[in-house]
């Protein structure tokens, strides 16, 4: 079973993913940082700093294909990954349970209030262009969506392992 975790930036891919990986006893991976490490640097700034967003994207697309060959693993992928057509492509294509984490922008908003190592968050006004243009891609893309907002962790942990557990 391969799981997939779509979402807005802050909407808790990484925390669901790893909780959900410990549930149900599989592996998990973090696109975001499989990119920082595929460049052998330390942060997605530092990524976007050293070869701009648009480097990052080229190689979100090389990573997510390769991680997409394994089978039986949590994935989580960074926020912009439906912002190129190639990674629909690759997402559509991949015989994956792929799970939307819907979070309202107020909810990110605060989650994200303090964070400082996001690079597309540095802009409120474009990060909220962002998420208005996103949502309805991560709906399309979606086998079913979680609304977050009022779950902890492990409550959307829970949801998708006795989701994915059910088909």
């Amino acid at each position: 079973m391969k799981i997939i975790l779509i979402g807005f930036m802050g909407a808790g891919k990484t925390s669901v993913g790893k909780e959900l990986a410990r549930d149900l006893k599989l592996p998990f991976i973090d696109c975001d940082q499989e990119i920082v490490n595929s460049l052998e640097l330390q942060s997605v700034a530092e990524v976007f700093d050293l070869v701009g967003e648009e480097g990052f994207r080229q190689a979100e697309t090389e990573v997510l294909a390769e991680i997409l060959k394994e089978n039986s693993l949590v994935i989580a992928c960074g926020g912009g990954v439906v912002s190129d057509p190639k990674n629909l492509d690759l997402l559509q294509g991949s015989k994956s349970k792929i799970i939307w984490l819907n979070a309202g922008f107020d909810t990110i908003s605060e989650r994200l209030t303090d964070d400082t190592t996001r690079p597309l968050w540095r802009d409120k006004e474009k990060a909220k262009e962002l998420f208005m243009e996103r949502q309805p891609i991560y709906k399309n893309l979606a086998s079913f969506e979680i609304q977050v907002d009022s779950l902890r962790i492990s409550e959307v942990a829970a949801v998708i392992s006795d989701r994915v557990k059910g088909d």
